[in-house]
C-alpha cells in the first residue's frame, strides 16, 4: 500500500535522503534519515522547497528529525516551522515516538494543533498516513 517510490540523494537539499511516498493518486515527502537534519530556517525552506519540486504539498516528519529548539517554545523554531508551512500551503504530519519527553507547553501545542487540519501528531505512522492522505474539502 505505501511504498517509497523516489529516493533524492541530494546533498543540496537540507543535507538528507528524502523519499518521495505515494498512495494512491497522492504522494508525500519524508526524511529517511533516522537523526536530526532539520536544525535552521534555511533547512525548513529546502524542505518545502523539495515538495514543491515533488509536486507535492503533504510532508510527513519524525520527532527525531528536529533539533531541540522545536520542542522548546521559548525557542520560537516551532512557530517558525508552522508558519511557513501555512505561508506555503503545507500540510504536515509528525510522528512523535513513545520515549520522547514533552514539557507542558509543548503538550499544550500537540493539543491545540491537532484540532486543525494544517499540522497534526501522532504516535502511530499509520494514523498519521491516513489522516494526511485524507481529502480536504
Amino acid at each position: 500500500m505505501v511504498s517509497p517510490v523516489n529516493v533524492k540523494n541530494d546533498p543540496s537539499t537540507i543535507g538528507m535522503n528524502m523519499a518521495v511516498v505515494k498512495v494512491g493518486d497522492s504522494q508525500y515527502i519524508v526524511p529517511t534519515v533516522s537523526g536530526v537534519c532539520i536544525k535552521s530556517e534555511a533547512d525548513i525552506l529546502d524542505l518545502i522547497a523539495f515538495c514543491g519540486e515533488n509536486d507535492t504539498n503533504l510532508l510527513m516528519l519524525y520527532d527525531r528529525n528536529l533539533t531541540p529548539d522545536f520542542f522548546d517554545l521559548k525557542t520560537g523554531f516551532a512557530g517558525m516551522l508552522f508558519q511557513k508551512l501555512v505561508n506555503y500551503h503545507i500540510r504536515a504530519v509528525m510522528i512523535l515516538s513513545s520515549d520522547t519527553m514533552l514539557n507542558k507547553r509543548f503538550i499544550e501545542l500537540v493539543y491545540e494543533s491537532n484540532k486543525g487540519d494544517q499540522f497534526r501528531f501522532y504516535r502511530d505512522k499509520d494514523v498519521a498516513v491516513q489522516w494526511l492522505m485524507k481529502e480536504i474539502h
